[in-house]
């Protein structure tokens, strides 16, 4: 149950890093490449182990986290979206939750 955690944590902050390079005012144009590089490539894990799911738990299970994930992507954008630090922390979480998924749908 906790890798369906991790995966629709996963899609949450890889939704936010998405959104930040979209909105990003800052010069670096760098900065903001990364930000929607890690964000594609992780709203692409996230999707692939969304689905991969459906062949290890319940069939409802991945839907309730995926409802889950959209309502917690809401709340958590305030806090995410608009701060340096959150925008670090996105970076962050996106490679430790898809690295979380991917470990616990092999195991």
């Amino acid at each position: 149950m906790s890798t369906l955690i991790f995966i629709g944590l996963l899609g949450v902050f890889s939704y936010h890093c998405l959104a930040i390079g979209k909105e990003f005012r800052g010069s670096s144009e760098m900065a903001r490449s990364i930000l929607l590089l890690l964000g594609t490539i992780g709203y692409i894990t996230f999707l692939v182990t969304f689905v991969w799911s459906f062949w290890h738990f319940a069939w409802w299970q991945p839907l309730v986290t995926y409802a889950a994930a959209t309502i917690v992507g809401g709340i958590t954008a305030i806090f995410f979206q608009r701060t340096v630090v959150g925008v670090i922390a996105c970076q962050l979480c996106v490679i430790v939750f898809a690295i979380l998924s991917i470990i616990g749908l092999i195991g």
